[in-house]
């Protein structure tokens, strides 16, 4: 099963960017974050 997830990863992605997808489970777990904050250093650094 995790084989299968890790294989799907790409073609996930393509509908869905990781820090979208990220971003949907934090807000899900209501779990705070800082936008600006959030990926500091991919898009900031």
């Amino acid at each position: 099963m995790v084989q299968r997830y890790i294989r799907n990863q790409a073609e996930h992605h393509k509908k869905q960017s990781f820090a979208d997808e990220f971003r949907a489970i934090l807000s899900k777990h209501k779990i705070a974050f800082d936008e600006d904050r959030l990926f500091e250093d991919e898009f900031h650094g």
